[in-house]
């Protein structure tokens, strides 16, 4: 007799949803993302490419649920973040935890940020609009204020933070991500060095 456990894995399987997610990870993990077509990702999932694109009608599509899936991930980890550390180390924690998460696919989402980076607008404009979402999170996450001048500034420049980290975190193959982590700290105390020099009438300027 099948366990409770057991069930609820084939239930989180028989998700056509997620098998389709699914599929299209494990392809983009040993194929170009560029070079995968929806009847690719349809056959890996055993599904009807009808059915498949009524799920998904484009890659975009996958990759948007495939960001919302990530985010979830993060809200869900990133509420053991404690606002009792300097913001900072808050700041650190959080991007790690999404750069974890990431890492379950990661040459997945290698693939698919070197094809992004050379598609078509529409598609660098969804992940030019899904970054700042996503970094918009990490500041809520680690309590930072929302609204303003300044918190405009703050998602920009902890995004040029994040994909410059992102860029070495795809070509660490040290067991700790050792270089990642020196490579994130070095960055976040570089901000804040520049932002801890500026005037404090700047700053309530962009308030």
């Amino acid at each position: 007799m099948a366990s409770a456990s057991t069930k609820k894995r084939s239930k989180k399987r028989a998700n056509p949803s997620q098998l389709g997610l699914e599929a299209a990870l494990r392809l983009a993990g040993k194929i170009p993302w560029d070079r995968i077509s929806l009847a690719d990702i349809a056959a890996e999932a055993r599904m009807p490419e009808d059915d498949f694109r009524a799920l998904f009608p484009t890659k975009l599509s996958l990759l948007e649920a495939y960001g919302r899936e990530v985010d979830e991930r993060v809200e869900t980890r990133g509420k053991t973040i404690s606002m009792d550390e300097h913001m900072k180390d808050r700041l650190f924690e959080a991007i790690m935890i999404r750069l974890d998460i990431l890492g379950v696919h990661k040459d997945a989402v290698a693939s698919i940020i070197r094809a992004t980076l050379r598609g078509n607008p529409k598609t660098i404009a969804a992940g030019a609009s899904a970054l700042r979402r996503a970094m918009a999170q990490l500041l809520d996450l680690c309590g930072e204020p929302s609204g303003g001048l300044c918190r405009q500034f703050k998602v920009r420049a902890l995004g040029l933070i994040y994909f410059y980290v992102l860029r070495i975190w795809l070509a660490d193959d040290t067991s700790d991500i050792g270089k990642t982590m020196a490579a994130l700290d070095k960055a976040l105390t570089r901000a804040e060095t520049i932002i801890n020099s500026l005037p404090t009438s700047t700053l309530h300027r962009a308030q």
